[in-house]
């Protein structure tokens, strides 16, 4: 670089001020050097690269099959509704419904289970919803429900599997529990029905008392639809709830209700017990209901009661009725999931 040319000296200087400057023009050079050199550089630098699109997330998947049963003669196709994780499952949860006559749909919230990675099924039983009901209407039984139950197992081909029952679906756990008890991995009970129907009558009563009282207090109409399941149902649903105006007792969920397919069920049943299956239970337990439950908390306890070899975790929710996952879903889910991780 050529030394820059300073302007002639007009006047008399010192050295140290000739000295000082020529620094600060030197000092001045360099800096427009530095200056150059970062607008160089930032010209010449690879533009940014663009923000990488997001990754999706892989969702769950649903499958719907007919598994076929062979009884007494005749087939039943049941509908099977599975929702699988993206990755392989933890387990094979196996939702049972209630009713009985009523399908499947108003347990579907239960699903969002899948996203702690279980697969979830849940079915129609017999003669409800898509699944068509026998001939013979004393094969509505508890035993003939859970070979049902088998059927799905085999089906989907899995060695044991987490059921979750809720209502009269629990006296189908029962029975399961009882015939096919090297399958099962644990047992939840939802708001569910005794291990004895003399409990369930005493249930019944209760219910039928929180009824008359609600009707009284002009919660209720004096007179229920008695032509149309599905209607008698719905004008009955604020009985359920602690909130007899809570929204969901608007509808059914989704679900359908067969009246004749209740009739035959619970005739079917009429003289069950399942209290010795119980005490050979060994699987973990959750027994959970909600206080305000029309049916009492006697179905709980005689639940636990027959629990003699595992200890049963009893769960009382409170400022909830008959469905929990409706009315207090986070207290419920809560419960679920921190039993399912705890158990083996």
């Amino acid at each position: 670089m050529e030394a820059e040319k300073t302007k002639p000296i007009t006047h008399s200087v010192g050295v140290d001020a000739i000295v000082a400057t020529r620094a600060r023009a030197a000092v001045g050079c360099a800096m427009r050097a530095l200056v150059h050199l970062v607008l160089a550089a930032c010209s010449s630098a690879a533009p940014p690269r663009p923000a990488s699109p997001p990754v999706a997330t892989a969702k769950p998947t649903v499958r719907e099959l007919a598994v076929d049963v062979t009884t007494y003669n005749e087939r039943i196709h049941l509908y099977v509704r599975v929702t699988s994780p993206a990755t392989t499952p933890k387990s094979l949860l196996v939702l049972i419904h209630g009713g009985p006559g009523v399908s499947h749909e108003y347990m579907l919230p239960l699903e969002t289970l899948v996203d702690d990675g279980y697969a979830v099924a849940t079915y129609d039983q017999r003669g409800v919803g898509r699944t068509n009901a026998p001939v013979d209407p004393h094969d509505q039984d508890a035993l003939d429900l859970a070979y049902d139950l088998e059927a799905i197992r085999e089906t989907l081909r899995v060695d044991k599997i987490d059921l979750v029952a809720h209502s009269f679906g629990g006296v189908i756990a029962m029975a399961y529990a009882d015939a096919y008890s090297p399958h099962v991995r644990s047992l939840s009970f939802v708001d569910s029905m005794p291990p004895t129907s003399a409990g369930y009558e005493t249930g019944q009563a209760n219910f039928n008392k929180t009824m008359h009282a609600m009707q009284r207090d002009g919660l209720l109409p004096d007179q229920l639809p008695d032509s149309d399941c599905s209607k008698q149902l719905i004008a009955l649903l604020p009985v359920y709830y602690f909130d007899p105006k809570h929204p969901a007792t608007a509808n059914l969920g989704g679900s359908s209700c067969n009246d004749a397919v209740a009739e035959a069920t619970i005739a079917a049943n009429a003289n069950y017990d399942f209290s010795s299956g119980l005490a050979r239970v060994t699987a973990p337990v959750l027994v959970m209901q909600g206080e305000a439950d029309p049916f009492g908390r006697e179905m709980a306890d005689r639940i636990v009661e027959a629990l003699t070899h595992t200890k049963a975790q009893l769960v009382m929710l409170p400022r909830c009725g008959h469905l929990p996952w409706e009315e207090c879903p986070e207290p419920f889910f809560a419960t679920v999931r921190a039993f399912l991780a705890a158990r083996p």
